[in-house]
């Protein structure tokens, strides 16, 4: 090709990425290949705000019921452009991360939960069923202060979700803990935060390897109901329950409680 026939056709290359670019800087040949990955790099980016712009409401999103639910979701594309502001109303944070990246993995290969926790706010989540059931995730740090139930919230099913480490916030609002830890086997450190009531039945009974640090804390967070004729029960594994001396077990029991 002859360069007076070459010269329209870089020129008009050239021009074509000066408007994919949104620029009118002139570019020359030699930096072609540069402008290239210019512009594949700014579609990546107008895809991904197109699709979290949508899926957030641009950012006004506020129920996430099974918004990242299943193994589709995984550390790879769970990459929200916004704040996950879960509100008080509607099913907000139902199956939120229900079986997240469901697949076999060492606790080494699971998402470490601190990594996005700064970008999740559930404090004002109410209704937090299965919220993390089988999520394959470690070191979850979570306030659910506010929810009134955590029927399996943290359940690892069938497959076992490879959680060792939890800090949960809780309170006197949540009237059932009914599954919550169901076949959590390989949880080691549970620590309640300062300030959390377990106020009724609560049960680790698939939790064999749960740290006595652990159980001081679980005891520490159950409500006192000495001097009521309430009567609630904390269900731990045996093997959980050999790490606690007769005086801790004492505790529960002073509390009203009854450990099975």
């Amino acid at each position: 090709m002859a360069i007076t026939e070459l010269k329209p056709y870089l020129s008009n290359i050239a021009d074509k990425l000066k408007s994919l670019l949104g620029i009118t800087d002139k570019i020359n040949a030699q930096d072609f290949a540069v402008k290239i990955d210019e512009v594949y790099k700014q579609g990546k980016k107008s895809q991904y705000d197109e699709f979290w712009d949508s899926y957030q409401h641009n950012g006004k999103r506020t129920d996430y019921e099974s918004a990242f639910c299943g193994s589709g979701w995984n550390p790879e594309n769970f990459k929200p452009k916004y704040p996950i502001v879960v509100g008080n109303g509607g099913n907000n944070a139902r199956n939120l991360f229900y079986l997240f990246d469901d697949v076999n993995k060492t606790v080494s290969q699971v998402l470490d939960y601190r990594t996005i926790k700064d970008k999740i706010d559930l404090t004002q989540a109410v209704k937090t069923e299965r919220t993390f059931y089988g999520a394959f995730m470690n070191y979850i740090e979570v306030d659910l202060s506010n929810s009134t139930s955590l029927v399996e919230c943290f359940d690892c099913g069938w497959r076992g979700c490879r959680t060792t480490d939890l800090t949960l916030t809780v309170s006197e609002k949540c009237t059932s803990f009914t599954g919550a830890f169901s076949w959590t086997t390989t949880l080691q450190n549970l620590i309640f935060t300062e300030g959390s009531v377990i106020a009724v039945n609560i049960a680790f009974a698939q939790s064999p390897n749960l740290t006595h640090e652990s159980l001081m804390s679980i005891i520490n967070a159950l409500k006192d109901y000495s001097g009521t004729t309430s009567t609630y029960t904390l269900t731990l594994h045996a093997n959980a329950k050999a790490r606690l001396s007769d005086a801790e077990k004492a505790i529960i029991t002073q509390k009203g409680w009854t450990l099975a």
